[in-house]
Parts: structure tokens; C-alpha cells; sequence
């Protein structure tokens, strides 16, 4: 039995805008469903909503955010994504 981990392609993530509705919505693939997405260092106002990165960006700026995906079975793999938000 091969097992094989969840796979995120992450490209370069849109650019937002201060006081704009935001959505950048991940595609995870491979390893066992469901997925949970945790993220850190994300712009002021976006949050992780299952595995998408939503809301109303507060701050401008270029953040470096990092993103872990795990699969059912336990099994994750990081990533870092820039997120820049225009004022």
C-alpha cells in the first residue's frame, strides 16, 4: 500500500485591497479528504474558512503568510504564499 500526502498547488496568490471582499480558495488534491487549511502571519482582516483565505484586508502591505494543509488520515504539508493588499 502506497500512500500519497495532499498536494496544494499555491500559486502567486491574487492581490486584495484594503476595505475589499477578499477570497483566494486553495485546491488541495491527493492524500484523503476532508482538508483543513491553518495559516499564519496572514493580513490583518483575512482569516482561513475551510480551504480558503477570506475576508476584508484591513492593512496594506506584502504579507508572507504560511500555510499548513492536512489531509484526514493526519498528514500535512507547509507552504508560504506572499499576499500583497494595495491601499
Amino acid at each position: 500500500f502506497h500512500y500519497r500526502a495532499p498536494i496544494m498547488i499555491v500559486e502567486t496568490a491574487p492581490t486584495a485591497k484594503v476595505g475589499a471582499a477578499y477570497t483566494y480558495a486553495l485546491a488541495p488534491s491527493e492524500g484523503t479528504g476532508p482538508y483543513t487549511l491553518t495559516a499564519t502571519g496572514l493580513p490583518p482582516g483575512l482569516s482561513v474558512s475551510g480551504t480558503s483565505i477570506a475576508g476584508t484586508p484591513t492593512q496594506a502591505g506584502s504579507f508572507l503568510t504560511a500555510l499548513t494543509i492536512r489531509d484526514a488520515s493526519g498528514t500535512s504539508v507547509d507552504y508560504q504564499v506572499r499576499i500583497t493588499v494595495q491601499a
